[in-house]
């Protein structure tokens, strides 16, 4: 799995316009074809700076998608935007399930 971080910031009191471009764009996202798994939206509402992190199954799908989506999002944002927006794309490690025996009051 890979993930797409995009970050932009604009600003004091734009919740609203924070939310209603994540409403917009993952309307899109899930109207596309490719492999698309699901995106999380994060929030410092008071600083008005935004961050959503797609989350893709394989990394040529998530690289397709932003040659397609960027143009758009880039649009919908940096015209309200204190800075310009930025993309960054991950790889997602999924820890495995493991036993562990540690007592963790020795850490308190």
């Amino acid at each position: 799995m890979v993930a797409v971080v995009v970050k932009f910031v604009l600003g004091e009191n734009t919740r609203w316009e924070a939310e209603r471009i994540a409403d917009v764009f993952t309307a899109l996202l899930k109207k596309h074809s490719g492999p698309f798994h699901h995106v999380d939206y994060l929030g410092e509402y008071e600083l008005g700076e935004y961050m959503g992190i797609v989350y893709w199954e394989t990394r040529e799908g998530a690289e397709e998608s932003i040659g397609a989506f960027l143009p758009f999002l880039k649009e919908m944002v940096e015209y309200n935007s204190q800075y310009p927006i930025t993309l960054e794309l991950f790889d997602v490690y999924t820890p495995k399930e493991i036993e562990v025996d540690i007592d963790m009051k020795q850490y308190e």
